[in-house]
């Protein structure tokens, strides 16, 4: 789910952006948010962490319920137990990025 994001953002930031330039599409990165497998994601401004919701999910039987989906033919799947959204999940940072002066 993280590839999918990240080539979401990617595209996204390019478009924004105009360009390829590593730094340009950097910038339109900052503080992003996007929709994805998961719900929506976000790049925080400060460090380039991506955001996202936490779920917490147990290997349980399918049983056509709460559990649906069988996972590569082994009559098991997972049961999301708890959902944690981004904001209580994320950790403070410490980062002191050095950026690129804006072009």
């Amino acid at each position: 789910m993280v590839s999918y994001s990240i080539v979401t953002m990617l595209s996204k930031a390019i478009k924004e952006s105009g360009s390829t330039d590593p730094i340009k599409v950097g910038f339109a990165l900052e503080g992003m948010k996007a929709d994805s497998l998961n719900g929506q994601v976000e790049m925080r401004a400060s460090d380039h962490q991506l955001l996202q919701a936490l779920y917490i999910a147990t290997w349980t039987k399918v049983d056509g319920k709460t559990v649906k989906y069988d996972q590569e033919g082994t009559g098991y799947g997972w049961k999301t137990e708890k959902k944690y959204d981004a904001a209580a999940s994320t950790q403070p940072t410490t980062c002191n990025m050095k950026r690129p002066p804006r072009s």
